[in-house]
């Protein structure tokens, strides 16, 4: 291909990467708002605490994530959703540009890194998670910076070094993992450019500067929270519960390696493996460690909740860049004849048009108790685009988030685990449930402790307590915790609204000797104030109008 021909391919995936990544506007991760109540509290005074005024507990995963919204704040951006979401869309766009220069690198071959662009461009989980408002279109831009640089140290060695020393702290900052996605390119780095004594010299330079902000980084959590890692690793990870087994952890990654209905994607990727093994490149080391670290983290934490494997989003890149090259092998292979050439190559154009055509329908992909689930996207969703675009965004757990509004006042504290829309919501106290942002729940809830569990509520006496059910019964560990640890003995069921799903309801229990003490005027004025951080939630506008008229009929 002419080289200018080249240049319009890779700019219609990043066209392809950004209407995809449009697609899912509306789409919000309800954690991204526990982001959001700390950089508002932070901005007004209160310091790096999800609660005005309790002790600083490091209860969001990404720092540069918070400072950014921060930044945000700072220059007068109520909207912080919108924000987040408009940086993380320039950021995947960045990164499917990247994924081609990874490719070519890995290739040597800048159309047969077309392939890679292309199918990023397409790849549902990346274009989901661009716009779902967490930090991840952010690590995942990084780390492929990063190993353009990696590869780039011998060719443009001192302005990549100079990069790599700029963007390995910066991924530190980032997410809590981002420690072994550093080390697996400076180790594959080492591989790559073992004949290349200058450039090995310059991983050692970027290395001194990832060390060092790793161990300030460190040093400055010690002396603030008095913790090494953030408080949301601690909740995460937690204690392997019993009788767990590493099959069982694995099935997260792997479910992310066959996605598809028909498992063209699982053939397409064995296939390339065995070409790449059978004609091995150094400079695919780079790729194939960033996968194995993604694995690797993926299996140890068992897996994510949130929607289109997030936790597997930052190896996406990589993963794209390695079936490039295993499609550049088939048509470099010589020596074999002619039919079995010829039977290998449209073997592999066939299994990779079938599983391009079935990323680019996948909706979502959940993993939900006891099977699979896949959504798909309408067969003109393209058309869609502008529609879902200028439609608002839908309120996360809005029953929970209406009612607290309507019925609890500032003076009330809440124990929930739903913490992310209702805090950024509300202004009472939260007592954080699953323990992302309680240094004390973060060590008791992962391993069940119910008397420490028990103890540590007790002590802190919340005025109102939510537990999710599912057909009268206890959903998840920490509403199990709730149930079993005879808390509610002192509170009284006073309502209860539906929470996740068709029969799951969230009850809401209220402590012995208190009352609801809000007042009308008072919750059309914490509506209003919602209002002005959410101005595109388009519920939010409906509850408060809804109120509004119960209060003119009265």
């Amino acid at each position: 291909m002419r080289s200018r021909h080249i240049q319009i391919a890779v700019g219609l995936c990043v066209l392809l990467a950004t209407v995809h990544a449009l697609y899912y506007w509306p789409e919000v991760i309800d954690d991204a708002y526990i982001i959001f109540r700390y950089a508002r509290n932070w901005v007004a005074g209160y310091g790096i605490s999800f609660n005005a005024g309790g002790p600083p507990v490091e209860g969001a995963s990404s720092l540069t994530w918070f400072w950014m919204s921060v930044a945000g704040l700072r220059m007068g951006v109520h909207d912080l959703l919108t924000w987040v979401k408009i940086t993380g869309l320039l950021l995947h766009a960045a990164t499917t540009f990247g994924v081609w220069c990874v490719a070519a690198r890995a290739t040597d071959s800048r159309a047969s890194a077309i392939v890679a662009a292309f199918l990023y461009a397409i790849n549902p989980f990346a274009a989901y998670h661009a716009v779902a408002g967490l930090e991840t279109p952010l690590a995942t831009a990084l780390i492929v910076a990063a190993a353009i640089a990696v590869l780039d140290l011998e060719s443009h060695g001192r302005s990549s070094v100079l990069w790599l020393a700029l963007l390995l702290p910066l991924l530190v900052a980032t997410r809590p993992e981002s420690f072994g996605y550093v080390t697996g390119l400076l180790v594959a780095g080492w591989i790559v450019h073992r004949d290349h004594p200058a450039a090995r010299r310059r991983i050692l330079v970027a290395a001194v500067f990832a060390g060092g902000a790793l161990a300030l980084l460190t040093s400055w959590r010690w002396m603030t929270f008095g913790s090494f890692f953030p408080n949301t690793a601690t909740a995460k990870v937690g204690i392997w519960p019993k009788g767990a087994h590493l099959s069982d952890e694995f099935q997260y990654p792997a479910r992310y390696f066959s996605a598809l209905r028909l498992p063209t994607d699982t053939l397409l990727y064995l296939a390339c493996a065995l070409l790449l093994l059978r004609r091995p490149s150094r400079r695919t080391l780079v790729s194939a460690a960033m996968v194995a670290c993604a694995v690797v983290f993926a299996t140890a934490v068992r897996g994510d909740w949130m929607h289109s494997f997030r936790f597997m989003v930052p190896a996406t890149p990589f993963f794209c860049v390695l079936v490039a090259c295993g499609m550049a092998t088939a048509f470099e292979i010589r020596g074999w004849p002619t039919a079995a050439l010829g039977s290998l190559r449209a073997a592999m154009v066939v299994l990779l048009a079938v599983t391009a055509l079935q990323l680019v329908m996948i909706d979502q992909v959940v993993a939900l108790p006891g099977h699979f689930g896949r959504w798909w996207k309408p067969l003109a969703w393209p058309l869609q685009v502008r529609a879902r675009m200028v439609r608002g965004y839908d309120a996360r757990l809005p029953n929970v988030t209406r009612w607290l509004i309507e019925h609890a006042s500032s003076r009330k504290s809440v124990a929930t685990g739903d913490i992310g829309f209702p805090g950024w919501t509300g202004d009472q106290k939260i007592i954080d449930l699953v323990g992302l942002t309680d240094r004390d729940l973060a060590r008791i809830v992962p391993i069940s402790d119910l008397a420490a569990f028990s103890s540590y509520i007790n002590r802190a006496n919340p005025d109102i307590v939510v537990m999710r059910t599912s057909a009268g019964r206890p959903i998840g560990g920490y509403d199990q915790l709730v149930a079993g640890s005879g808390l509610l003995a002192r509170y009284a069921k006073v309502d209860s609204v539906g929470s996740y799903e068709k029969h799951s309801l969230a009850v809401m229990y209220l402590r012995s000797g208190t009352t609801l003490d809000t007042e009308p005027d008072s919750v059309l004025a914490r509506y209003d104030r919602a209002l002005q951080w959410n101005p595109r939630v388009t519920e939010m506008r409906a509850w408060r109008d809804e109120y509004s008229r119960g209060l003119t009929s009265r």
